[in-house]
């Protein structure tokens, strides 16, 4: 962790942000509210699905993956397209995802990366809510989950992750264990409740 921390009161800031971020990044981002991140999530999707290039896993948890699509269709990404024509954008429930699939996240996102190879696209950006961790009470889970994600992502590996937490779970967390949290990210952004203006 470089000690980086942005507070941020409006989403044009944010996402300027997140889609300068390199390859190998891992950031926290804290949202103040579900109004908040829906406010940041489609148009930091858009981007990097259209500017960058990238396959794009999204794992929502206080938004189901069928709220995700209808409010990223009301902010211009086409997503029947990108899911099911260039399957370019990957949504998924993040409990299913963490604990409700045969195949770990980590090999899922391998295989992700693999397919941004083969169909010609730059590379694999992730956006993570790690809300599931306090909803099943997975703390310790969560902190080595972090542990290695910070050691999984490098520069050479075309992928970048954004974790996603909601400040009423992270309020929940103990002194070092929020410590934990900012030593695993190269960069935290925190959002105030005021990031709610729309691009």
């Amino acid at each position: 962790m470089n000690g980086k921390i942005i507070i941020s009161n409006g989403i044009p800031d944010v996402i300027n942000e997140i889609t300068s971020s390199d390859y190998g990044s891992h950031y926290s981002i804290l949202y103040h509210n579900l109004k908040t991140l829906r406010c940041m999530y489609p148009h930091l999707i858009r981007q990097y699905l259209e500017v960058k290039n990238d396959v794009v896993l999204f794992l929502p948890f206080y938004d189901t993956p069928e709220q995700v699509r209808k409010i990223l269709s009301k902010n211009k990404v086409d997503v029947k397209k990108c899911e099911n024509i260039e399957e370019s954008l990957i949504i998924m429930d993040a409990s299913k995802a963490y604990f409700g699939s045969s195949t770990d996240i980590f090999s899922f996102v391998a295989s992700l990366t693999k397919l941004a190879r083969v169909s010609s696209r730059n590379g694999l950006s992730i956006f993570e809510d790690m809300g599931p961790f306090f909803y099943y009470n997975k703390i310790n889970d969560l902190s080595k989950y972090e542990v290695l994600l910070s050691t999984s992502y490098k520069p050479w590996i075309k992928a970048r992750a954004f974790c996603l937490y909601s400040k009423l779970d992270y309020d929940r967390l103990l002194t070092k264990q929020k410590k934990m949290i900012s030593r695993n990210h190269v960069k935290e952004i925190c959002m105030s409740s005021s990031s709610t203006s729309i691009l």
